[in-house]
C-alpha cells in the first residue's frame, strides 16, 4: 500500500481534520485526537478497517474549451474538498451520502480528458458505489 492509498484510507475511516479553508486533510497516523474534537465514526468504518479499500477508474473526455475551474466546481458540488498531502496536484473530494458508503474521488485533468479514480470500502456493494460516484462526476462535468 503506497502513501496515497494510506492517506485515502485515513479519510474513509473518518480520521480527518477540517482546515481553515474548508478542505479536509487526513490526520497523520500517529497523531492522537482530542475527545472534544472527535468527529465520530464514519459509515463503512468496519469494512475499510477489516476488508480494505476498493477503487475504480474512468477516463472522461472533455469538450474543447473546457477550463480546469469547471472540474474544481464539479468536485465541490459533489462533496467536501480534500487536500491530499501526498498528491497536491490532484483534485479530490469526499462524497458522503445517507444511503451509501463514503467515496473519495480523485481527478487529474490533462487538458483533453479527466482521469478519475473512486475509492471506497471493499465489500459487496463497492463496485456499484464507485460506479455511481463516477457517473455523478461525469454528469456534473457534462452539465457545465
Amino acid at each position: 500500500m503506497d502513501d496515497r492509498m494510506k492517506e485515502i484510507r485515513q479519510l474513509l475511516l473518518g480520521r480527518f481534520v477540517h482546515g481553515e479553508d474548508g478542505c479536509l486533510t487526513a490526520r497523520p497516523t500517529g497523531q492522537r485526537i482530542d475527545i472534544c474534537a472527535m468527529q465520530g465514526v464514519s459509515a463503512g468504518w468496519g469494512a475499510v478497517h477489516f476488508l480494505g479499500v476498493a477503487h475504480r477508474n474512468r477516463l472522461i473526455e472533455m469538450p474543447a474549451g473546457t477550463k480546469a475551474e469547471q472540474l474544481e466546481e464539479a468536485m465541490r458540488a459533489l462533496g467536501r474538498p480534500v487536500h491530499l498531502e501526498t498528491s497536491p496536484t490532484l483534485s479530490a473530494c469526499l462524497m458522503q451520502r445517507l444511503t451509501a458508503l463514503p467515496v473519495v474521488l480523485t481527478a487529474c485533468w490533462d487538458g483533453t480528458e479527466v482521469d478519475v479514480i473512486a475509492y471506497t470500502a471493499r465489500g459487496l456493494t463497492s463496485q456499484m458505489t464507485c460506479h455511481r460516484a463516477l457517473r455523478a462526476l461525469e454528469k456534473a462535468l457534462r452539465q457545465e
